[in-house]
């Protein structure tokens, strides 16, 4: 049962990271909303802002919602993020040296909430910014995510039930597209060291548009790569892609890994730390250790590949 569910996973994977748009028009009012990648999403760079639909708009222009306005506020083929999912961005982007940086370039101008039940709303914690999550209502309001700016981290809160907050949305990331790939070449994938078979071979090759499906113990030469659930894959180079980005892009995330796994190494090599903190957060620190070493070590074979 659990091969089975591993191909499944991979199927999965694959399929989204080969069939979406890797840039987003709202059809309802021409919008269009730039994203950046984190993991297997494309985030919304700026706050969803519908023409003529915002419960509240502050000084600075920005459209806030209340929670009954969530639901199919995200233009077509994207979704309101749940909690794992701004949990992973939060991984990727708010920790390490740069997290405050980062934090406050992915808020904006986004600042604070408003309580719409009080009679003249004022913005309340204005030193964060505060963000709607998919999933259901707390008891007694609705959960957000506040973005600390001060310390560059996320935590889930609860809000007044009549809050309204800001709205991001997420898409699928089109790995073909960021590659310059069109959808309607056929591309040959080569999957690294994958723990399961492909009973679905068929199937995955037809969402894909896969010329070829391979499963290898060895790295392709002259290919691109990119990780999907710790399964490396290959796609052999196109006329299309432009080496020198691949190589500038690749050696950005390794900088930024290095400075990651920097600040994990400096907070486990704190004896107060390690002695006083809870066993389970000094894992987590231990997983990060292990995780970022691991996308380094892929990063460094990518960019020798090159």
């Amino acid at each position: 049962m659990m091969k089975i569910w591993g191909r499944l996973t991979v199927v999965v994977a694959l399929s989204f990271a080969f069939a979406c748009a890797a840039s987003v028009k709202d059809s309802r009012d021409g919008r269009t909303y730039k994203m950046m990648p984190s993991g297997k999403l494309n985030w919304f760079t700026s706050n969803v802002s519908l023409d003529g639909k915002p419960d509240f708009k502050d000084r600075a222009k920005v459209s806030f919602y209340k929670k009954e306005s969530w639901s199919g506020l995200c233009p077509a083929g994207t979704h309101l993020p749940d909690l794992k999912e701004w949990n992973d961005l939060a991984e990727d982007k708010f920790m390490g040296p740069r997290k405050k940086q980062n934090a406050k370039a992915f808020a904006g101008n986004t600042r604070g909430y408003y309580d719409m039940s009080k009679k003249n709303p004022k913005v309340q914690g204005k030193d964060a910014a505060y963000f709607a999550i998919a999933g259901d209502a707390g008891k007694s309001g609705i959960q957000a995510l506040m973005l600390d700016l001060k310390r560059g981290s996320f935590q889930k809160v609860n809000l007044p039930k009549e809050s309204v907050v800001a709205v991001r949305c997420v898409t699928e990331r089109d790995l073909l597209a960021e590659k310059n790939i069109s959808p309607k070449e056929q591309v040959a994938l080569f999957v690294r060291n994958a723990d399961c078979g492909f009973f679905f071979e068929e199937i995955v090759r037809k969402l894909c548009n896969l010329s070829e499906l391979t499963l290898t113990a060895d790295k392709v030469e002259k290919s691109v790569s990119f990780v999907l659930h710790n399964v490396e894959c290959f796609v052999p180079f196109s006329a299309n892609i432009n080496v020198e980005e691949e190589r500038a892009k690749i050696e950005a995330d390794i900088a930024y890994m290095e400075r990651f796994l920097d600040s994990v190494l400096k907070k486990l090599s704190n004896e107060q730390f390690v002695s006083h903190a809870p066993e389970k957060v000094v894992a987590l620190e231990r997983k990060k250790q292990a995780d970022a070493e691991e996308k380094l070590r892929i990063l460094r074979a990518q960019l020798e590949q090159l």
